[in-house]
């Protein structure tokens, strides 16, 4: 329970911070009654409460399913507040770590609109030839990275992104179909990271996992890439399990409450 006690700082805002904190906690939602019970305020007040963050855009309120959600105006801060810290420079030890320990090339990189754009890359000793540089761009749907990133937006809005129900196929293994991706994107939500099964270079293997930011919101993601005759499934579950830590430290320190809340989504 999150009761609101008596302290020398002000009540209202403490029982908004409570309310945006307890939402990004349970990213599908809650209800007005499940609010009431977890803020222990009256009726009326967090009526009141509600409204006010309703029209200010901190919160959604969902009407077929009656719950309030983190709104719009969560995910602007979210962005002021991550350009400011310049994702790439907060993920630069983090990402080197990673490029350290497990000696394979490192990349970041952020989604714009239905590409990737890369924003970071730390090779390994020996290096793999990639498409990506950074700076470059690629289509989300044909890269592991681009995968994490799709896993964080709800199949509604993936139909949305992508009107056309075929998609371009660059090798053997690409998916060509939306209907298609988007069981690939609840299978990466359930495994909690995705791969790149040379979806766009055919001797390539990826496997990627989102960031969150403040709001618990996604900002960017990270992947390792190794050659297709160096892939197994143990490798795979080691520099997954690496990149799975790397993303909750990186996460947190980027202000995310739970960084695995787009499991959820």
């Amino acid at each position: 329970m999150n009761g609101i006690g008596n302290s020398t700082t002000v009540k209202s805002a403490q029982r908004v911070l409570s309310t945006l904190e307890i939402l990004a906690q349970n990213p599908i939602g809650l209800n007005f009654t499940d609010l009431l019970g977890e803020l222990e305020i009256p009726k009326s007040s967090l009526h009141q409460l509600l409204n006010t963050l309703v029209e200010t855009r901190m919160i959604q309120f969902e009407s077929e399913s009656k719950k309030y959600i983190l709104g719009v105006r969560i995910w602007e801060i979210a962005m002021e507040y991550t350009n400011r810290l310049s994702i790439s420079q907060v993920a630069q030890p983090f990402i080197e770590h990673l490029r350290d320990t497990y000696d394979e090339t490192v990349q970041m990189a952020i989604l714009d609109g239905t590409d990737v754009v890369y924003v970071a890359k730390m090779k390994s000793k020996r290096p793999v030839q990639l498409a990506s540089q950074v700076g470059s761009r690629l289509p989300a749907y044909v890269t592991g990275i681009g995968k994490a990133l799709l896993a964080c937006v709800s199949s509604p809005q993936i139909e949305k992104m992508y009107p056309n129900t075929n998609l371009p196929s660059f090798t053997d293994n690409t998916i060509t179909t939306r209907e298609e991706l988007i069981r690939v994107l609840q299978a990466t939500k359930k495994r909690g990271y995705a791969r790149d099964l040379g979806e766009y270079s055919p001797e390539i293997r990826c496997v990627a996992v989102p960031i969150l930011s403040f709001g618990n919101v996604p900002v960017a993601a990270i992947s390792f890439s190794v050659l297709e005759e160096q892939a197994s499934d143990e490798k795979e579950a080691i520099l997954t399990r690496g990149l799975l830590e790397c993303a909750e430290s990186l996460s947190l320190r980027l202000g995310a409450t739970d960084p695995f809340a787009w499991q959820n989504i």
